[in-house]
Formats: structure tokens, sequence, C-alpha cells
């Protein structure tokens, strides 16, 4: 009886270890409803309360700077662009306008809402210049920036391109389940194009990518 007693224990830890193991299986492999549309996942970074109602900030796990080759490059980030042909001059100063508050809210218009979600992500942005090659940029303001860059003549191109980067959050309205994204500007830097050749000059990085790839990323936008 013992025995017959000491088996039946056995044989039900073993049945009991086998279920858990399945369920603990199962969890692991559930979809991550907040993933990107590029299935870059998003985790919750904070909540905030606005106009009496909650809202939560979600932003993404990778970020991936395209200074690591078109190939390997995990399309996290968001590049906006604009591109200018080459003048016939020695000097040639590019200005233009930085329509922050358009690209920052893709989905809102309240702007009481966008400042107010953009002083709750600040610090998740200097944790991000920790992981990235260059410094990022973070503004007093979400107002419309004008900006100069000086064209090095030195370069062999045909055309410049100004390149603003974005990194992309979401937020959500924990009562209406409401979901806006948000793309968040952090970099504007130069690249020179020399037929397919495009030479990125981001502060000390300095590095060629494909041009006609680079502007068939599902992450680069023209403007």
């Amino acid at each position: 009886m013992k025995r017959f007693k000491k088996i039946f224990l056995d044989t039900l830890i073993l049945f009991l270890l086998i279920i858990l193991a399945s369920c603990a299986a199962g969890g692991a492999g559930k979809p991550n409803d907040d993933a990107a549309p590029e299935g870059v996942p998003y985790y919750q970074y904070k909540t905030f309360e606005y106009n009496s109602e909650t809202y939560l900030i979600y932003r993404p796990e990778i970020v991936d700077f395209i200074d690591q080759g078109i190939n390997s490059y995990t399309p996290t980030l968001k590049y906006y662009y604009t591109e200018y042909q080459k003048i016939d001059a020695s000097i040639w100063t590019i200005n233009y306008y930085q329509n922050i508050k358009r690209f920052m809210s893709l989905d809102s218009t309240d702007n009481g809402l966008i400042e107010c979600f953009y002083t709750n992500i600040k610090n998740s942005l200097v944790e991000y210049d920790q992981l990235l090659n260059f410094d990022i940029e973070i503004y007093e303001t979400i107002d419309d920036l004008e900006k100069e860059f000086i064209v090095d003549m030195q370069n062999t191109f045909q055309s410049i391109l100004v390149i603003d980067v974005y990194i992309p959050y979401q937020l959500k309205n924990e009562q209406t389940r409401q979901t806006y994204n948000f793309n968040v500007p952090v970099k504007s830097f130069l690249a020179y194009r020399n037929n397919d050749e495009l030479k990125m000059v981001c502060e000390n990085l300095v590095f060629t990518v494909s041009y006609s790839e680079f502007i068939s990323l599902s992450s680069t936008i023209k403007i």
C-alpha cells in the first residue's frame, strides 16, 4: 500500500509539473498588443493626469540609429527629410522651420495634452541620449523652430538632405482607450547625396548609406 501511495504521489506531482510548464510556455508566447506597426515592441513608461483623465505613455524598447547600417537596422526612429538641389555658390546656408508640434502629435490637436505629454517624457529622452551615438536635442517649448545649417561645399554632391530624427511614442487614454501616436524630435543633421551614395554627417558621426535604400525605408518620410 505504501508503495502504491508513493507511485500515486509521484505521478500526481509529475502531472502538475507538466501543467505548470505548459501554462508558463503559453504566457511567454502571448503577443504584445502594444507593438509598433513595424513590429518593434513598446512598453509602459509613465502615467499622468490631464483634465481629470489618466494617460499612459508607452515608449519603444529598441532605439536603433541608422549608423549601424541599413541591413542590420531596426526601423524604430522616424526620419523626415527635405531635399535641396545643389546651388552654384561658394557659400550655402540652409534656413528652415521645423514644425515640431505638427509631427509630434499625429492624432491630437489638443495643445495642452501635447505639452503635458512632452513634459512627462523629458526624462526618458535623457535616457535615450545614453543609448545613441549623438546628443539628443530637448526643447524648452514645442513651438516652431528656425534652424540653420552651413553646407560644406568641399564635399562632392548633387543635392542636400536636411534630416530630422524623431522617436515614436504612444499615448493611451485609460478611460476611453483611445491611442495617440507621437513622433518626438530629437536631432537634425545634413546628408550629402552623390548619385546613390548618401553621406550622413551627424555631429562626429560620418557614415555612408545607399540613398535609394534610405528613402525606401518604412520609417523614412519625405516632407
